[in-house]
């Protein structure tokens, strides 16, 4: 595979990542990063079992949990868009 198969390989996968974390579904993650509707289902299962993908998941998981914890302690958990822009601030700063 030539260097810049696997960097556009290596982007979608990014991008899959990313989607996953909208709804947990990976088959709509792998649509939405730019896969075709055909073959996203085997991409998405493919992916989620890599190391690298699954780790980085799993880490942005816990910062989503760990973020709705603070927001159920002062009461702010039904919040979506303050979910959605400490998220954003999160991710942006750290």
């Amino acid at each position: 595979m030539s260097t810049s198969a696997q960097l556009k390989t290596q982007t979608e996968e990014t991008r899959q990542e990313v989607k996953y974390l909208i709804d947990l579904n990976g088959a709509q993650a792998a649509i939405r990063a730019g896969y075709s509707a055909k073959t996203a289902p085997e991409i998405a299962s493919e992916n989620l079992i890599k190391p690298n993908i699954a780790a980085a998941m799993l880490d942005e998981r816990e910062v989503q949990k760990s973020l709705r914890r603070v927001l159920l302690k002062y009461k702010l958990h039904k919040d979506q868009a303050l979910f959605d822009q400490a998220y954003a601030y999160i991710k942006e700063y750290y």
